[in-house]
């Protein structure tokens, strides 16, 4: 078993679907994950944003039990910001510009429902798109 994995990138065309055959011992991927983010061979970057969408809920969902415990708001706002804003902040700069506006909205309305469970208020870091690299500092 080896780590090599072999991503081939192509533009998507409906009669142009051949892929060209593994190099040996690789085993050919149509997802690969590299530093975190999620690279698909269309260059497309679905996959990413679902699958932080998806991180970004469960630890929305551990906050809620920490409040439930009765944890204070000034630290769950610190763990809200190590958890769940790191992470979607995280490669913003790499992948913002590929995003499309469904992706973008998916990403702002997990943004409102922090703000809306009072995680977030509108003039700190969430005020605005998160996907935009600037406002991830």
């Amino acid at each position: 078993m080896s780590k090599t994995k072999e991503l081939v990138c192509y533009r998507p065309h409906p009669s142009r679907s051949h892929m060209p055959s593994a190099v040996d011992n690789t085993e050919q991927v149509k997802i690969a994950r590299l530093l975190g983010v999620m690279l698909s061979g269309n260059l497309n970057f679905d996959v990413h944003v679902s699958y932080i969408l998806s991180v970004c809920s469960q630890r929305l969902y551990l906050i809620k039990l920490l409040h439930s415990q009765g944890m204070p708001e000034s630290k769950l706002h610190v763990i809200f910001l190590a958890l769940i804003i790191s992470r979607v902040c995280y490669a913003s700069s790499a992948c913002g510009g590929f995003l499309n506006s469904q992706q973008i909205n998916g990403i702002n309305a997990f943004v409102r429902k922090t703000r809306w469970f009072g995680l977030c208020s509108p003039t700190s870091l969430c005020g605005s798109s998160l996907y935009l690299p600037e406002n991830c500092l």
